[in-house]
């Protein structure tokens, strides 16, 4: 016979189905928390690259050279982070 409730280690009567909407809620929270940090991920290197490169290009009086070269950098980091994510949540 199965039980619509569980005995914790207090002593405390858990019904089942209040503990498995606990975890879900708790679940849901994770996801959120995990997946509203993905744009800044992703455009924080293509920002740093070009203010970066910007100042260099400022103090050395050499215009677009490593504002482009930094970007570039930066569009490749973003590459490298996004395929990180997607083969993180195949595994």
């Amino acid at each position: 016979m199965m039980r619509d409730f569980e005995i914790d280690k207090d002593f405390n009567v858990i019904p089942k189905q209040k503990e498995k909407i606990a975890r879900k809620k708790q679940n849901n929270l994770f996801l959120i928390a995990k997946y509203s940090n993905i744009g800044y991920y992703l455009v924080a290197p293509l920002i740093l690259g070009a203010f970066i490169g910007f100042g260099i290009d400022l103090y050395f009086n050499t215009k677009p050279f490593f504002t482009v070269l930094l970007l570039i950098i930066g569009v490749v980091s973003t590459f490298y982070n996004l395929i990180k994510l997607v083969r993180s949540e195949s595994k």
